[in-house]
């Protein structure tokens, strides 16, 4: 029997130890939130994951990463620069060592 999408996501997520959020949280995201196991480190990549961006007040949007989850970095950009992804994703890894 084949997987659903969102059950194979699901299953990817659970082994997952970073979470690195690239957009704003919509009405399904919490619960793939919720699946990454402890410890998790939470990257907001881009000013919509920061701040909601142009989707703020849109109807699927629940709002912003730091609104669900604690935020270990944000990168803010739209889009953001590589260079800066990198530098945040190590910063939050530096918070849990």
């Amino acid at each position: 029997m084949r997987k659903s999408k969102s059950s194979r996501d699901r299953s990817m997520t659970a082994r997952a130890s970073a979470l690195d959020v690239p957009c704003t949280f919509e009405k399904w995201t919490p619960g793939r939130a919720d699946a990454t196991p402890a410890p998790k480190i939470v990257v907001a990549i881009g000013d919509c994951a920061h701040d909601c961006g142009v989707f703020a007040g849109g109807y699927g949007v629940v709002g912003p990463v730091s609104a669900i989850l604690p935020v270990d970095a944000v990168v803010r950009g739209c889009p953001p620069v590589p260079r800066e992804i990198l530098l945040g994703i190590l910063a939050a890894l530096a918070k849990h060592p």
